[in-house]
């Protein structure tokens, strides 16, 4: 079953966003994260704070991207710099 599917069980996510927390420790550049999703529908959204515009661009090109966010997205995830 996909990720995304699996996210309607409280402890999937617990889980899984314990692994992005860990995977986020070993980002450079990344200064810090927020999450907010939302336990009726899943819906979710991020903030992410980065030293430097590249190290972003960086991370959008990354395994840990599409482990901790393509995974889980019905379509093409909304990014704003």
């Amino acid at each position: 079953m996909p990720v995304r599917e699996q996210l309607a069980d409280v402890n999937v996510v617990r889980g899984h966003i314990q692994k992005v927390v860990e995977g986020c420790r070993k980002i450079l550049g990344l200064k810090g994260k927020f999450f907010i999703m939302d336990p009726e529908t899943s819906a979710q959204d991020a903030l992410l704070l980065w030293e430097k515009r590249e190290e972003f661009d960086t991370y959008l090109k990354s395994e840990e991207y599409k482990a901790s966010v393509l995974n889980i997205c019905q379509g093409e995830p909304r990014v704003e710099v």
